[in-house]
């Protein structure tokens, strides 16, 4: 059933009835975009506080636009479940700035997205935050307390019943889903995930996540498409669904078909159905004596959101600690925009197979094989670091990136400072020779200034002195940096050395 502020008034008591019968509640949404700035893009080595903040992102700047909710009953009797789908057309209040992405839009318009419906008849809807300081303002206006318009307030009556209800959220691959509902209906999400875990603790019932049980064995298996479209038809014909009936005196769907795909209330209505056929399955010639939502299958999924294309973090826990990883064997690489997967894998050619994730242009990762272990890859870095080109840099994921590395070499000239920019000494020593530059390892630059080195002029160069000294005693000021060029042992060359003393005696004599 659609719902739109034409018939929400009169269908508002059904919506909630059908919540408040409910076994459990599957969700959908539509949004008008999914990530607004190229940083925003998911990448798989995020961390989990990473791929929060990118989806909170998303959540604060694009609308949703449709929501779907499918409540489903079980029927011990008849060993079938009852259904009501109700499909809401949001346009939110009025003010709000959202972004939108053309491509988003389109996709939705390709797929029957009524847009004509929406901005005439679409639901607004306040947070419970905003609706309880709307509140607060009549009573401080002394004005008789009266309940808001059910069509002002709109769509937040439906999520609100929905949360005090108690009944399990049900979804598929649903991170953005649940975010948006907060940041739209709660309140706005906070700014670290720790703050959002306790907003889900104290505002949102258990949470089940499809995308998660289709995950795990026997369904990884058979099926090993996820998306919700493809997962629906192969539980549908692999996995013999129990019989589905429209919940009485309402409108829905049915598994004969007749719905459209990325409509919210259809994918809502397709997700419940997984969810059941999966956990029947779980439960075995077990599944008719209760209702699914009490399997002890779903003890491990409960409060888990899939977490999309991550390397090594398949879930966000919403209730406790999230999964530690061990990313000491990745291979942290930042390279010239220029660079490509060639440049990359003749860099790593002495391991193979790699995998590359880029991160953005001058960015990536280097997953080494899994029989690589981490000491493994500390003997590889050093070869690697050995051989890398100027203006690379390579280091094991969660070395600090401004460490330096310390000259192996006990016989530098006392005094002598590391250079403090590779960029200024890549262009000094374009002079030296291709030899000699393609045996340097060029060092980070780092921010602080390395002061300048001061050369007596009656000790022959021999003696290097302070900048107190040469405050003194009036000397000629000779740069640190042709004093100081590490070759790949971390040794000083005396070409440049000789070079400046040779500047130095010809300009004096």
């Amino acid at each position: 059933m659609e719902v739109t502020t034409e018939n929400f008034k009169e269908v508002l008591p059904s919506i909630l009835q059908a919540v408040e019968r409910a076994d459990f509640v599957a969700i959908d949404a539509e949004f008008t975009g999914l990530r607004r700035k190229e940083t925003s893009r998911y990448c798989e080595l995020d961390t989990i506080e990473e791929r929060y903040i990118k989806a909170r992102e998303a959540a604060k700047d694009f609308g949703m636009i449709q929501f779907g909710i499918s409540a489903f009953r079980y029927i011990k009797e008849k060993s079938s479940y009852s259904h009501a789908t109700f499909c809401f057309y949001l346009l939110g209040k009025t003010g709000d700035m959202l972004y939108y992405d053309n491509t988003s839009l389109k996709f939705l318009a390709d797929n029957g997205f009524d847009f004509n419906k929406l901005f005439k008849s679409g639901l607004p809807y306040l947070s419970i935050l905003e609706e309880a300081e709307k509140r607060g303002e009549f009573v401080n206006q002394a004005l008789e307390p009266f309940p808001p318009s059910p069509v002002k307030v709109g769509f937040t009556h439906v999520i609100r019943k929905v949360l005090e209800s108690g009944k399990p959220l049900v979804g598929h691959n649903m991170m953005l889903d649940l975010l948006h509902l907060i940041q739209k209906t709660v309140q706005p999400l906070p700014d670290t995930l720790e703050q959002f875990k306790n907003v889900v603790k104290a505002n949102l019932p258990t949470i089940y996540d499809t995308k998660l049980l289709a995950k795990d064995p026997p369904f990884c298996v058979d099926i090993p498409i996820t998306s919700l479209g493809i997962l629906y038809s192969e539980l549908c014909g692999k996995f013999s669904p129990p019989d589905f009936i429209v919940e009485e005196g309402y409108e829905s769907h049915s598994l004969s078909g007749g719905g459209q795909a990325h409509d919210a209330g259809y994918d809502a209505f397709m997700t419940g159905v997984c969810f059941i056929t999966m956990v029947k399955k779980l439960d075995g010639s077990n599944w008719k004596n209760k209702s699914v939502i009490r399997s002890k299958h779903l003890s491990q999924f409960s409060s888990r959101l899939n977490n999309m294309n991550s390397h090594d973090i398949p879930f966000l826990n919403l209730v406790g600690p999230d999964v530690q990883t061990d990313r000491s064997r990745i291979f942290c690489v930042d390279c010239p925009a220029e660079w490509n997967v060639g440049n990359v894998h003749g860099l790593f050619n002495m391991m193979k197979p790699i995998k590359i994730v880029w991160v953005s242009s001058t960015f990536l990762y280097v997953i080494p094989p899994e029989d690589i272990d981490k000491s493994g890859c500390k003997q590889y870095l050093k070869g690697i670091q050995a051989s890398c080109p100027p203006m690379v840099r390579v280091r094991l994921y969660g070395d600090t990136l401004s460490v330096k590395r310390k000259s192996q070499s006990d016989d530098a000239s006392p005094g002598v400072e590391a250079s403090a920019s590779r960029v200024h000494e890549y262009k000094r020593l374009k002079s030296v020779g291709s030899d000699q530059l393609s045996k340097m390892t060029l060092e980070s630059p780092s921010m602080e200034e390395v002061p300048p080195i001061y050369a007596n002029a009656n000790d022959n160069g021999k003696r290097m002195k302070t900048n107190q000294d040469a405050a003194t005693d009036g000397v000629f000021a000779i740069p640190d940096e042709w004093c100081e060029i590490p070759d790949r042992e971390g040794r000083p060359h005396l070409v440049p050395l000789v070079l400046a003393l040779f500047i130095f005696f010809k300009w004096f004599w």
